[in-house]
C-alpha cells in the first residue's frame, strides 16, 4: 500500500493504493517515531485495529520503498482551454482568464459593444418620443402627429448625442 496524504498535524495517514481508494489512518504511540520519517508516496504495510468509534489506528508499519513521484505536467488536466489548451481546474469554463480577456478586448467585441450601446440609445430616444406624445395627447392635431414624433426624436436625439 502506499501513503497517499499526510496530515498537517502528522497524526493521520491516507493509506491505499489510489488517492480516491484509500483510507485515512490515525497515528498511535506506538508507530509515531516510525511515521515521522515517512513521506508521501512512500510503499509501507501495515497493521491496524478498528476502535468502536470507526477509526483505524496503527498498530505496525513497515516501509518497504519509495513510489517514483511524477511530476504533473500543466496539460494533464482533463479540462483545457480552447484557445490555447491550458489546463483548467474544472469544467465550468470553456477557456482560461487570459484568453477570455482577449476577446473581450479584441477590436470586433468592441465594435459590437458601440454597436450594442448605439442600439440601445435609440431605443431610449424612441422611447421618451412615445412619452412626451402621450403627454401632448389632446393638444396636439392628429394629421400632424407625425411631423411633431419626427421634431421630438430629433431634438431629444441632439439632446442625448451632446453629452
Amino acid at each position: 500500500m502506499k501513503i497517499c496524504a499526510i496530515s498537517a498535524d502528522k497524526q493521520f495517514l491516507k493509506i491505499g493504493e489510489s488517492f480516491e481508494d484509500s483510507r485515512w489512518y490515525t497515528v498511535t504511540d506506538t508507530v509515531k517515531e516510525t511515521t515521522g520519517t515517512l513521506v508521501r508516496n512512500d510503499i509501507v504495510e501495515v497493521e491496524a485495529d478498528k476502535k468502536d468509534d470507526g477509526k483505524l489506528y496503527l498498530t505496525k508499519i513497515k516501509k518497504i520503498g519509495s513510489a517514483p513521484v511524477l511530476p504533473k505536467s500543466p496539460g494533464t488536466s482533463k479540462y483545457t482551454c480552447d484557445k490555447c489548451g491550458k489546463a483548467l481546474k474544472d469544467d465550468t469554463y470553456s477557456s482560461c482568464y487570459a484568453c477570455n480577456q482577449k476577446e473581450k478586448n479584441s477590436p470586433e467585441n468592441l465594435d459590437r459593444e458601440a454597436i450594442k450601446q448605439a442600439t440601445i440609445r435609440r431605443q431610449a430616444i424612441g422611447h421618451m418620443t412615445s412619452r412626451a406624445l402621450i403627454s401632448l395627447q389632446g393638444q396636439i392635431e392628429v394629421n400632424n402627429i407625425a411631423s411633431i414624433a419626427e421634431t421630438l426624436y430629433k431634438k431629444f436625439r441632439s439632446l442625448v448625442e451632446d453629452k
